[in-house]
């Protein structure tokens, strides 16, 4: 990063421990893929996220191998403020625990600074969401963060005669190096910089216009979404509020209808994909058996 050490973010999945003679060393060997990062990347600051599959509270091997790690390398593992009482959840079989952690630098944030979970009515993983606000002071400048947010070009929202226009005039502007588009010899290094800056200044040309094409956040989209799942999502969403002000009940009315409505979200979000899979692979499978290369 600009004026100071970078800072790696790293998803972490420990094992699931399974009373198996093997747990342990496979809980090991995750500690020290992680040690290795560690190592290799002497100066940088760290953040490893994700299901620790053990409670920080838990006196055990596995949850003093893993403090150990952190006292090691001066890591905090942060505590969850009191808004929830676990981040897993299966209910179906009516178990709840406390799993999914942060472990960062310790002059990422304070210790006193706590996990806040996401119980949010649209999440349908098992898992719920955990966030945290760390404090990188001025190492990360906003240019950079800009270059790190792919994005996703809607052409088909686009002015294309401007862009055309646009584009034309820019690349009209270029200089052609004849000589190097019609050299002949194999491996040739002499139009090696002419060729660099010709397909540098075609690039700038591009990105300048497309300036003018609409543009998201890459991943915005799904191209098998429907607006019957935003009705569904809504409605979780607003199941999940009305549960939460009751002060998130395991049982209960508002607690079946919950699960109810989390459960038709998930298996219309399934069938959606499913078709949407279904249907590109019989418009593929058409394409091709009329040999029409274009389309296929």
């Amino acid at each position: 990063m600009d004026n100071g050490p970078d800072v790696i973010f790293v998803i972490v999945y420990m094992p699931y421990n399974d009373n198996s003679v093997d747990y342990f060393d496979e809980f090991e060997v995750v500690v020290g893929s992680m040690q290795r990062l560690v190592d290799k990347y002497i100066g940088c600051k760290f953040v490893f996220g994700g299901d620790r599959n053990i409670s920080k509270t838990s006196n055990n091997r596995t949850a003093n191998t893993l403090d150990g790690f952190c006292r090691g390398n001066c890591f905090t593992w942060l505590d969850h403020v009191p808004n929830g009482t676990y981040t897993f959840h299966d209910d179906v079989s009516n178990k709840f625990s406390m799993i999914d952690y942060f472990v960062c630098s310790s002059d990422l944030t304070a210790s006193s600074v706590g996990i806040n979970i996401l119980n949010d009515g649209d999440n349908n993983s098992d898992h719920l969401a955990i966030v945290c606000q760390f404090t990188v002071k001025d190492i990360l400048s906003a240019d950079k963060c800009d270059s790190f947010r792919p994005v996703k070009l809607l052409c088909d929202k686009a002015d294309l005669d401007v862009y055309q226009s646009l584009l034309s005039q820019s690349l009209s502007q270029i200089a052609l190096p004849a000589d190097a588009l019609l050299c002949t010899l194999q491996n040739c290094q002499q139009h090696t910089v002419e060729l660099e800056h010709y397909y540098c200044d075609i690039v700038h040309c591009l990105h300048i216009s497309s300036q003018y094409v609409p543009r998201v956040k890459a991943g915005f989209h799904k191209h098998w979404w429907h607006p019957d799942l935003d009705d569904l999502k809504q409605k979780c969403i607003d199941i999940t509020t009305l549960w939460s002000s009751v002060g998130r009940p395991h049982s209960g009315l508002i607690n079946d209808e919950r699960l109810k409505c989390k459960y038709r979200y998930k298996q219309t979000i399934k069938a959606a994909m499913q078709e949407s899979d279904k249907a590109f692979n019989d418009d593929l499978c058409d394409h091709l058996c009329q040999k029409d290369d274009v389309s296929f």
